[in-house]
């Protein structure tokens, strides 16, 4: 459990120098010093025995230590029932650098096996520490946190940031929204319109692709704008808000930031040039404009054309008294003529119902946050609307190119890989329409975004070819035969293009590739096969040695068909056949493969990986081949035991990213159940005890090991198709 722990504080702030105060044994100390972290361990008394303790990784807490951690870890035996929490988390802000961190883990485990708690809540735990100068971490609070604060029993880990004692002085707990009462700082406050506040900004985060230069408009306090850039891999964050004293604060807070905070009467943009900005996020701001569509033309003008905007409204009843003049109905309406202002300059990607318990009206309304189907009628109640919508690439497709991720692996290289302004005619649609992982998301926006590129592209280009790929790949997914054969149709027709260009070649080797699963999948074997072999009489090296992803794949169920069909001698000459190809890919030079050395390509790797992934599939094929004859089971157990490549990420990939979010709130409702589980055990009799408690490690592997999995597959989204 130790190194599971460890693990997860580290996810949440990083390595560092760390101090585990008020420790009983050093296995959490000994998997954060595995970890590469420099790690001491304090006991609080010294006449209390602790034998569990290494004396030479630990000793006695002394008050003249100075503020030396990075981050402090607190052992709840300590903090969860010392008399005055806020004095002792007090006490610690002199060791503190920059994180403190409660460790529940005992009291989860008793509310677990006992489904009772006597002690301090979540909201009471948090309350104090920010007495204690501290505030919310903005890393620590995951969009599928929201829903489990309904319960406010603790969690395993509570994680603050230390405020700094200058900044705490001239901003005190108690002036924190200014004479205006205005823009308050949601990372020191606790309770539901906090949540409600953090949640919005963490599923913004979710959203940010690598590189991404971010606006936060009407940021007001910064805590969203911190979140933001601590939760996600954007590069560069501004945060604007129509409020002096807010951005000061915002400034003296979250300076360790890389955000551009600036003051900007009535929210104007007039500083950021024409496609400057990846993604726009802004809350609670459009329906307070006079002119929502001028405010909205302006949010696209500052949009690249593959850029991105999440911003949300409040749902009000249409027949509530409201002050004044009748307003635009945007300012109190509902979904629709939300959607519809969006539309006239976004494609709309993604919606979400986000509900909270705030106000009178909703006293008692849950936490969630639930993404709703463009396709579905909306049959719910909503508090508040949140949309996310793309950019038309089309509409600017003359704007210089830049790729906000891979541009920098590149400079100075002669690579082809990344060069997709030289190489596209319009290279806004790849981030947009074509990228593994950033992409528009949802299938049927994505698939109808698509085809309206499609019929203006150039049927030679490798904007045709790359988009032709991800129709191929949707139309492998749904199994439609009618649609199997006219795709089938368009991919030889783009195989006949002689070209000088790799961006067209790389598209005819994917697309060759994807046309022998799809003829396999209709049951055309000989016109998968003879697709398959023109993968592989194709030289992957005219665009990337990482394209010989698909050469192995190819050569490998080229064996397979053989084995199948009785072939032995071609089949073991096809697995030969990957190896060799897999060889020549990994002897390439660095530079049309990882990009440069000292700034590589973050899929670089990862893909030469698979190749050598999916290599090792056809070394145990040949290694297993006469076992095929008498235990084709046993063989195939073998072959298949490393599903990095070949049928798992194709079927998997283009789809893991949307789902992963919807999988973690299922995950998160599976595990309040198992939180009543535990409560309904103490009822059980006591066979029937140890019968579920049996189970509950099992279904808490599963869920580990499917959530790893998920983590590894975003982790590598960025790959080529």
């Amino acid at each position: 459990m130790s190194h599971v722990l460890a693990e997860r504080l580290l996810t949440l702030v990083g390595p560092g120098r760390i101090l585990h105060y008020a420790c009983r044994d050093t296995s959490l100390l000994s998997a954060l010093l595995q970890r590469g972290c420099d790690a001491e361990a304090w006991v609080i008394d010294p006449l209390v025995e602790c034998p569990q303790l290494d004396q030479r990784l630990s000793r006695v807490a002394s008050t003249s230590d100075s503020a030396g951690f990075d981050i402090v870890v607190v052992d709840g035996s300590a903090g969860i029932q010392a008399t005055d929490l806020r004095t002792l988390l007090t006490s610690l802000r002199v060791n503190a650098k920059r994180t403190l961190v409660l460790d529940l883990s005992d009291a989860v485990s008793t509310i677990r096996s006992t489904g009772k708690w006597n002690g301090l809540d979540n909201i009471q735990i948090e309350a104090a520490a920010i007495a204690a100068g501290y505030r919310r971490h903005p890393a620590a609070f995951p969009a599928s946190r929201y829903e489990r604060l309904d319960d406010p029993s603790p969690e395993v880990l509570l994680c603050f940031e230390k405020v700094p004692d200058a900044v705490l002085e001239r901003w005190p707990i108690d002036g924190l929204i200014g004479a205006d009462g205005g823009r308050p700082d949601m990372s020191r406050e606790v309770g539901p319109k906090s949540d409600m506040q953090f949640v919005r900004y963490a599923l913004a985060a979710e959203w940010i692709r690598p590189g991404d230069t971010v606006l936060d408009c009407a940021c007001g306090a910064g805590y969203g704008s911190a979140l933001l850039a601590a939760a996600s891999r954007g590069r560069h964050f501004i945060g604007v808000d129509s409020q002096g004293q807010a951005i000061a604060y915002a400034r003296d807070h979250f300076a360790g930031y890389p955000i551009e905070f600036r003051e900007m009467p009535s929210l104007a943009l007039d500083f950021l040039p024409a496609h400057s900005i990846d993604m726009v996020v802004s809350f609670d701001t459009i329906e307070q404009q006079e002119d929502h569509q001028r405010f909205l033309s302006e949010i696209a003008r500052v949009l690249k054309p593959d850029g991105r905007v999440l911003c949300n409204v409040s749902c009000r009843s249409p027949d509530k008294e409201l002050p004044g003049p009748t307003p635009d109905p945007l300012t109190y309406f509902d979904y629709v003529p939300f959607h519809e202002a969006l539309s006239h300059h976004f494609i709309i990607e993604a919606r979400y119902r986000q509900t909270a318990p705030c106000g009178i009206a909703h006293a008692h309304a849950p936490r969630r946050l639930q993404q709703i189907p463009l396709s579905a009628t909306i049959d719910c109640e909503a508090q508040w609307w949140i949309v996310v919508a793309a950019a038309d690439p089309a509409r600017d497709s003359q704007t210089r190119y830049s790729h906000p991720e891979f541009d920098s692996s590149m400079i100075g290289t002669h690579a082809e890989l990344t060069a997709f302004a030289t190489h596209y005619d319009n290279p806004w649609l790849y981030r947009q329409l074509i990228q593994n992982g950033q992409r528009i998301r949802d299938p049927d926006v994505l698939a109808a975004a698509v085809d309206t590129a499609v019929s203006c592209a150039d049927k030679t280009s490798a904007d045709f070819g790359g988009l032709l790929a991800v129709r191929a790949y949707a139309v492998l997914r749904q199994h439609d035969v009618s649609q199997q054969y006219a795709v089938l149709a368009s991919i030889e027709d783009y195989l006949q293009i002689a070209t000088n260009n790799p961006h067209v070649h790389r598209w005819q080797l994917s697309l060759c590739y994807v046309a022998g699963l799809i003829a396999l999948d209709s049951g055309q074997r000989n016109r998968g096969k003879k697709f398959l072999e023109a993968v592989v009489g194709l030289d992957p090296d005219r665009f990337s040695p990482l394209l010989t992803t698909k050469t192995v794949a190819a050569c490998f169920l080229l064996g397979m068909i053989a084995l199948v069909d009785g072939d032995q001698e071609n089949a073991r000459a096809s697995f030969e056949a990957g190896i060799g190809a897999a060889r020549r890919a990994l002897h390439a030079p660095d530079e049309n493969a990882i990009g440069r050395p000292d700034r590589p390509l973050t899929f670089g790797f990862f893909e030469l990986a698979e190749i050598a992934d999916m290599a090792g599939q056809c070394a145990m094929a040949i290694h297993g081949i006469d076992q095929y004859r008498y235990a084709p089971g046993q063989f195939w157990r073998c072959v298949d035991a490393k599903r990095f490549g070949l049928f798992t990420w194709i079927r998997n990939l283009e789809t893991e990213h949307a789902r992963m979010q919807s999988e973690i709130n299922r995950m998160q409702s599976e595990n309040n159940k198992l939180r009543l589980g535990c409560t309904l055990r103490s009822l059980l009799p006591k066979r029937l005890q140890e019968v579920f408690t049996s189970i509950l490690p099992l279904l808490a592997r599963r869920a580990w090991t499917k959530l790893m999995a998920m983590a590894r597959l975003v982790r590598n989204s960025g790959r080529q198709d």
